[in-house]
Parts: structure tokens; sequence; C-alpha cells
């Protein structure tokens, strides 16, 4: 879904080769956004810890 929205232009690379039924490449690109957006929560978790 984020990237389906923008998510800084990854989005029109997962629609493409969604539409192109690359699917080991959808995979490869879900993956990275799981793993970017857990380690953005990750941080700000710690960055809150600290702050709070």
């Amino acid at each position: 879904m984020l990237g389906l929205i923008g998510a800084g232009g990854i989005g029109q690379t997962l629609f493409d080769s969604m539409n192109s039924f690359a699917y080991a490449q959808v995979s490869a690109i879900a993956i990275v956004i799981v793993v970017a957006v857990t380690l953005i929560d990750m941080l700000s978790q710690t960055i809150r810890a600290r702050l709070l």
C-alpha cells in the first residue's frame, strides 16, 4: 500500500514491476519497504525514549 501511494518514487517502480509480472522484483521492493519502515520506526522509538 505504501508503495502504491507514493513512498518517494518507489511506488512507480513497484507498480511497473507488478504490471510486468516481475514478481521477484516486486518481492525485493516489498522487502526493502518493510525493512526501511521497521528501521525508521526503531530509530524513532529510540529518539522518543531519550527525549522523554
